[in-house]
């Protein structure tokens, strides 16, 4: 399962380096985009990557689960999909969301590295 992570923020005495930092500073690893073999692109890691390590933020436009059914029914089967369901996968977002709404995270215009990762390679 999924968990959120809490930054400090700039009313915050800590400094630069406080693990409640992490979003903040981007991504620390080293990330490669690629193209594969019939699969599309996907991510390497550019070095050993340390087990609970903070790889990157799943970055997008945050939208609700009607808008993402039309989405995907307007992009077909077929086509790749960068829309992520966060309320399957992180369950105290349900207890910060008021109602019944779930949302997701579509990475198809607005996204970064974090759109190519992927389990299928």
């Amino acid at each position: 399962e999924g968990y959120l992570v809490y930054e400090c923020n700039m009313y915050c005495s800590c400094n630069k380096y406080c693990p409640n930092r992490v979003l903040q500073n981007g991504v620390r690893v080293k990330l490669e985009v690629f193209k594969t073999e019939g699969k599309g692109w996907a991510v390497r890691a550019g070095e050993p990557i340390e087990r609970g390590t903070f790889v990157c933020e799943y970055i997008g436009e945050v939208i609700d689960k009607n808008e993402a059914n039309k989405r995907r029914a307007r992009l077909g089967r077929e086509a790749c999909s960068f829309i992520y369901e966060i309320d399957a996968r992180v369950n105290d977002m349900i207890r910060l969301m008021d109602g019944e709404a779930t949302y997701a995270i579509d990475a198809t215009k607005y996204g970064n590295v974090s759109r190519y990762l992927n389990h299928r390679l």
